[in-house]
């Protein structure tokens, strides 16, 4: 272990050796270099997205070509850098691959908060909220669904607090952003 920039570097002598002692929770961001002993770098980044790692990537090569630039990037590489590489290119490259990771994940996480609130409305719970959503008033909803104004206000409360929202424009903001309106019954749509 290495490390630079502030971050923890591990080298691996080739791609058996990474698939084999990498630790996917541990890791941040990975440099291949595209020609390696064995697999190359390429071959290496397809194995790991059939492991599911969806983890920035960036390669080195002093044997570029424009199709596997193109490739990888299209792939979803983070960077692709021909050597001699130019250690500020490759260092803010890092860096902005891992803030985009771990903003990913953050947005990600988000989501599932959002989702897993969602979920633990009752069907009544979410057609009022699919009607709020739209913009109607409580006495609306009450007159759409024929309840009284009193029984969609306690709805109302009850869904605001389920889904943690302190206001209206927290609840439309997360259905929106989230698209719980896709899954709104869509009647009321």
């Amino acid at each position: 272990m290495v490390v630079g920039w502030g971050y923890r570097v591990d080298a691996y002598s080739n791609a058996c050796d990474f698939l084999e002692y990498a630790d996917p929770q541990e890791v941040q961001c990975l440099i291949f270099d595209v020609r390696m002993p064995g697999m190359d770098g390429i071959e290496l980044y397809h194995r790991i997205e059939e492991m599911g790692w969806y983890k920035p990537v960036l390669f080195i090569t002093a044997n570029a070509n424009v199709a596997m630039a193109v490739e990888a990037i299209e792939r979803g590489a983070a960077g692709f850098f021909e050597k001699p590489v130019n250690p500020e290119d490759l260092k803010a490259h890092l860096h902005t691959a891992i803030e985009a990771k771990l903003a990913a994940e953050h947005r990600q996480k988000k989501y599932e908060q959002v989702e897993r609130r969602y979920k633990r409305l009752t069907s009544r719970e979410r057609e009022i909220m699919a009607y709020i959503v739209r913009g109607l008033l409580s006495k609306q909803i009450a007159a759409e669904l024929q309840l009284s104004v009193r029984t969609v206000e306690v709805h109302r409360l009850r869904l605001m607090h389920k889904m943690e929202a302190l206001t209206v424009a927290d609840l439309v903001r997360d259905a929106v952003k989230y698209q719980l309106c896709n899954q709104l019954d869509t009647s009321v749509a």
